[in-house]
């Protein structure tokens, strides 16, 4: 077995008398990897500049440029370069809870909005482009600014993006774990899927690396993710392949390969399963096509 990923580790925002907020900037980071973290208070992390892949919960994605996510609490997530050859990306990260804003403030009615916000963002909330302007400007340099000054900028970006369109990140059926100990072991089992995935792996491997029997494994598996630790590889593997063919001229064959699939048919199955289009298909019509739901794949697949 090749080395385990760094574990995850959950820490908390560093508050002091008279901070409600905290910014942090990530500027030029150094290696491919943010640590994985996971933690009880709310995130809202803006790229500056990409490009890469991002863990949150169940799903991985691509990120680029002015990528925008806010994260509710105890949402294990990770980001990493998508390649060393790339800029070193830059983030802007805000973080609070509803208790260092102020229950009785957010119980008032006037902001109704922003609890209706936060409590989607349990699953982890993705914003359109629109909004990317607007909250880089505000983040920008913010963690030089007076703690009143992060208290009322966070508030007016939360009731801006209150406003705002955006996109559930996880499955419908996905809940946060606040089991530290879960949560560690998912985040741990994630960054090996997506460190190891472009080469064979058996599920006692992956149950060595969360620690537990096979049995064990495939029910935490199960109960944490909504899939089978299959279902999950192969998704991971036809995600990575749907970037590739977006951004490359690589042969399918090719891809197929690079990605973890040992053979073309095996692949395209895969693929036409979550995509429902073939690699081919895929690459003339662009982005535009999404991953599938797994389980909406499989109902249809039986049928």
């Amino acid at each position: 077995m090749s080395g385990l990923p760094t574990p995850a580790r959950r820490w908390s925002v560093p508050l002091t008398p008279g901070h409600s907020v905290v910014v942090h900037e990530h500027r030029d980071v150094v290696g491919d990897r943010l640590a994985a973290q996971f933690h009880r208070e709310y995130e809202l992390t803006w790229v500056e500049r990409g490009p890469g892949r991002r863990m949150v919960g169940d799903t991985i994605d691509h990120f680029d440029d002015g990528d925008l996510v806010l994260l509710g609490p105890c949402l294990p997530h990770a980001w990493s370069v998508e390649s060393p050859d790339e800029a070193p990306p830059r983030f802007a990260v805000l973080m609070f809870s509803t208790e260092s804003l102020g229950p009785e403030l957010l119980a008032k009615e006037e902001f109704a909005p922003i609890r209706r916000l936060l409590k989607r963002a349990e699953r982890g909330l993705q914003f359109p482009r629109s909004c990317h302007g607007l909250v880089g400007a505000a983040l920008s340099g913010l963690s030089q600014q007076t703690p009143s000054r992060q208290l009322l900028q966070a508030l007016s970006l939360l009731d801006e993006l209150a406003a705002a369109r955006s996109d559930p990140i996880t499955a419908s059926d996905y809940r946060p774990n606040a089991d530290e100990e879960a949560l560690l072991n998912l985040t741990r089992v994630l960054l090996f899927i997506q460190s190891e995935s472009q080469r064979p792996i058996s599920l006692a491997e992956v149950a060595e690396v969360a620690d537990m029997p096979v049995p064990t494994f495939t029910r935490f598996f199960r109960r944490e993710t909504g899939q089978s630790f299959v279902t999950y590889l192969n998704r991971y593997r036809v995600e990575h392949a749907c970037q590739l063919l977006h951004h490359t001229d690589q042969p399918i064959i090719d891809i197929a390969l690079q990605v973890g699939f040992n053979n073309l048919s095996h692949f395209n199955r895969q693929f036409l399963r979550f995509i429902q289009v073939t690699p081919s298909a895929y690459r003339r019509q662009g982005s535009e096509i999404g991953v599938a739901d797994p389980k909406v794949s499989d109902l249809a697949m039986m049928q």
